[in-house]
């Protein structure tokens, strides 16, 4: 992907974000505008912790194929069972726990990695997977929204290019920050509902929907 449609990507996002451009619609017009611009996405997946009293966090997804999944999700937390567990096995629950900001796996040697979903992908035609954590400074951190989550795929038989990495290491970063401007515009309703309803919020802890598409 040249400079020339990054840039426009970038200013895309900077103008919807500012006006407030929903998730799902942001994540669709990222990946079809990286496709067009030459960066050959197949999938991507976001998701961001909110301040919701029910629901952990949201997520939002794009495919290049039809799909049955949603193209946006919520995921509420759990200690316990398979959830827990699949949440451990993730690569995003790998990243933190190494203080890693991106992991990148070639999907044609997973078999000898533990990781979840990471076989689904394989046999679903993905080649090439990169995963992003962003962090939040301490001043941009509220509550448990610290972190934005995102990865990336390719169908591309060589995986991402150099220049493919470099575009999204420039570009996901902008999206994430477009999220969330989206997320914290919910934010308000949601805290009013917070402080009026004696509903405990579950403990921070994993969750069955990130556990499911990490």
């Amino acid at each position: 992907m040249e400079l020339a449609p990054r840039l426009q990507l970038i200013n895309w996002l900077v103008s919807q974000g500012l006006t407030g451009l929903p998730e799902n619609d942001l994540i669709r017009g990222f990946c079809e505008r990286c496709r067009a611009g030459g960066l050959d996405l197949s999938r991507g997946l976001v998701f961001i912790d909110t301040l919701h009293p029910i629901f952990e966090g949201r997520g939002f997804r794009w495919t290049d194929t039809e799909t049955n999944e949603a193209d946006s999700f919520e995921y509420g937390s759990t200690s316990t069972g398979d959830a827990a567990q699949n949440w451990r096995r993730s690569t995003f629950y790998h990243m933190l726990e190494n203080g890693h900001d991106e992991l990148r796996i070639d999907l044609a040697d997973c078999a000898t990695l533990d990781f979840s979903m990471i076989d689904d992908l394989a046999a679903k035609g993905h080649r090439h997977f990169v995963a992003f954590v962003h962090r939040f400074g301490e001043a941009g951190t509220i509550g448990e929204m610290d972190c934005v989550y995102s990865y990336w795929l390719t169908r591309r038989a060589d995986g991402f290019s150099e220049q493919g990495l470099s575009a999204l290491r420039d570009l996901v970063p902008v999206l994430g920050l477009a999220i969330k401007s989206a997320a914290q515009v919910e934010i308000r309703p949601t805290r009013s509902f917070r402080f009026s309803t004696t509903t405990p919020r579950p403990p921070s802890t994993p969750s069955t929907m990130r556990a499911a598409t990490c």
